[in-house]
């Protein structure tokens, strides 16, 4: 976490700092928590002279991505990182951040989106959440065990682990076979041959060890994840004054470019990983990269047609990128 970025402030303790639990579904050594989350729930508690204490509940122990916005609604979490993809139907407009060829860069993506949520481009449908950072890993990829992939016509045929609504339409798109595969059982379904590859992120390789099983990387920008830090709002107003004012000096556009950061420097050590084992991280040349955007393209076009406030929402987030 950069030096600075967050603000401290000094003054009278207070006896009874209200108690804030932050509910994350991954261990405390993952990228994000040991350089972000960590640091950030302790740099807000001092921040806000005595009022708050922010505790860290790590590994699934209060729920995960997909739960928590059952658990912050009874009460059992108070502040929690999410993924809005886990909640089908519920945020459609977030799907704008799994679009191909919309978001590459972690950093630019993350602050965008965030922007786009303080213009108010996604309307009503963060009503009642408080958020306090909105992020994006660097864009998906596609991994190949056997197949080297340089342009559309060298998916034919493969079957491809893609999950959620957006990776297996480009799978479908250039004629291979999406399978829906958790993260979490990629490494052996691509051990065992059960599929030819993947779309997943490079931030992936270092925690499921894809490096191991993964001969051949095309760097193609196919989409990331819309990501959400965010509390109650009525939980928030109920706070005392010093303690709002922590959160929200220590929250917005920086945590969203902290956590742009973060995704940053993990997906270069995932790019490390794949290079040490011997694997081979290929770029589309132009022309390539115009057979991709041809087969693709679609993709964005449709979701924009298909999704009431989509279009306006790729133009707003062309924009915010073109800044």
């Amino acid at each position: 976490m950069s030096a600075g970025l967050f603000v401290a402030t000094s003054g009278a303790s207070f006896a009874d700092p209200v108690a804030l639990r932050f509910a994350v579904g991954v261990p405390p050594q993952v990228h994000y928590n040991r350089d972000l989350f960590t640091p950030w729930s302790e740099t807000v508690s001092a921040a806000s002279n005595g009022t708050l204490e922010i505790n860290m509940f790590y590994a699934g122990a209060l729920g995960h991505p997909g739960e928590f916005l059952e658990a912050i609604d009874v009460g059992a979490v108070d502040i929690a990182v999410d993924i809005a993809a886990y909640y089908p139907g519920q945020f459609a407009l977030s799907q704008i951040a799994s679009l191909p060829f919309m978001i590459d860069d972690p950093v630019q993506g993350s602050m965008a989106l965030w922007s786009l949520y303080e213009s108010g481009a996604y309307g009503d449908m963060f009503d009642g959440m408080k958020m306090l950072a909105i992020s994006t890993p660097t864009a998906a990829m596609i991994l190949t065990t056997e197949t080297p992939v340089a342009r559309p016509e060298d998916m034919h045929g493969l079957t491809i682990a893609a999950s959620g609504r957006i990776s297996p339409q480009v799978a479908q798109a250039v004629s291979a076979a999406p399978i829906d595969v958790p993260i979490y059982e990629i490494y052996q379904s691509l051990s065992r041959g059960t599929v030819d590859g993947a779309i997943t992120y490079y931030t992936a390789i270092a925690p499921f060890s894809l490096h191991e099983v993964g001969n051949y990387y095309l760097d193609l920008p196919l989409g990331g994840s819309f990501m959400m830090v965010y509390m109650s709002q009525e939980r928030f107003d109920a706070l005392p004054a010093e303690a709002q004012a922590a959160l929200d000096n220590n929250s917005g556009l920086a945590l969203s470019q902290a956590f742009g950061e973060v995704w940053a420097a993990a997906a270069q050590v995932g790019q490390n990983m794949i290079t040490q084992e011997g694997g081979t991280i290929a770029t589309p040349s132009d022309e390539d990269m115009a057979l991709w955007q041809a087969s693709i393209g679609d993709i964005v076009d449709n979701w924009a047609a298909d999704t009431e406030g989509g279009q306006a929402l790729v133009d707003a987030l062309r924009a915010e990128l073109a800044d």
